[in-house]
């Protein structure tokens, strides 16, 4: 895996990772930490084997891999740019763990990838147990850098695209194979019919262009200046959803269900001059009044009050 630009998208910050799980591992109550997660290997170093481990401690960096992976794991390391020295490891030799953890008193292993048996061969083969930790990747990966962010926003457009291609043949079948049913189950069939037509045209109109659906949030438009929040959790997590999803200069925040003021602050605090839209009942938004129509991306959306809540729907083009 290469961390330069693909397509015209920003970088992977690949390089930069290491040092920041690093600053972690002191609070963790560890030396040194042992990653053993795959998708964790891959995060921090680029290789995409799968058979792989990572020793990580202040100073370096050493990834343990097997004589399948002797040229790609160099290769993929190098293409990240990860700082990794790569050492190939055979069936017969003797692991590195025990050198690398000389000197280093509280070693930290992956309680989420690690077996019983596994953590006792690695207590065998480290000076004393090691230190169950959790999440510690985890919560490095959470954050994502530009190139990630650019990333998923070009894969959720792609699926767009696709499903819009392909919505029209798939209603299609599915009318077809109703209509061929009816011929056997009668009206059976029509009322499965009319739940597939229904479905068709609720999907018409709630379907999510852009950057798509995630953590709760549907971005209207690429530039992300229009956010639905369908499913507020909490102000911390709704901002952590925000940086994920990359939305950086939004001008309007549509609430499903009625907001607490400390939301009002913080995101007037995060986003000068941000509007904010919710149900009756909400403190620091506005209530739009019902049929309300919003146009952004070349798409008109119509926003209305009901049962206490805001819901937001795409509009059919004339």
């Amino acid at each position: 895996m290469s961390n330069g630009p693909a397509g015209g998208l920003p970088p992977l910050a690949v390089a930069d990772r290491l040092d920041a799980l690093r600053a972690l591992l002191d609070d963790a109550g560890v030396d040194a930490l042992l990653v053993t997660g795959t998708t964790n290997v891959r995060y921090l170093t680029g290789f995409t084997g799968s058979a792989g481990s990572l020793w990580v401690d202040g100073w370096r960096a050493v990834l343990m891999t097997d004589g399948r992976y002797g040229d790609q794991a160099p290769a993929q390391v190098a293409g990240a740019g990860a700082e990794v020295d790569v050492e190939v490891v055979g069936s017969s030799d003797r692991s590195p763990v025990t050198a690398l953890a000389d000197g280093s008193a509280r070693i930290g292993l992956e309680a989420r990838s690690v077996t019983w048996s596994e953590q006792r061969r690695l207590a065998n083969l480290l000076d004393g147990d090691p230190v169950a930790t959790d999440g510690l990747v985890e919560g490095l990966r959470e954050v994502k850098d530009d190139g990630e962010v650019a990333r998923i926003a070009a894969a959720a457009a792609i699926a767009d695209r696709a499903l819009a291609e392909m919505r029209p043949a798939l209603v299609a079948g599915a009318v077809l194979c109703a209509r061929r049913s009816a011929r056997r189950a009668g009206h059976l069939a029509l009322l499965l019919l009319g739940v597939i037509l229904v479905a068709s045209a609720h999907s018409a109109w709630t379907s999510v262009p852009g950057t798509g659906a995630a953590g709760g949030l549907r971005i209207l438009d690429e530039a992300g200046t229009v956010i639905v929040v369908d499913e507020f959790r909490s102000t911390e997590r709704l901002l952590a959803d925000l940086r994920r999803s990359g939305v950086r200069a939004p001008s309007l925040f549509v609430f499903r269900a009625a907001i607490p003021p400390e939301v009002a602050d913080a995101l007037g605090e995060r986003f000068p001059g941000v509007e904010l839209w919710g149900p009756p009942g909400s403190t620091g938004a506005l209530s739009p009044p019902p049929g309300t129509v919003i146009r952004v991306g070349g798409e008109s959306w119509q926003v209305d009050p009901l049962g206490g809540h805001l819901t937001v729907r795409r509009r059919p083009e004339p």
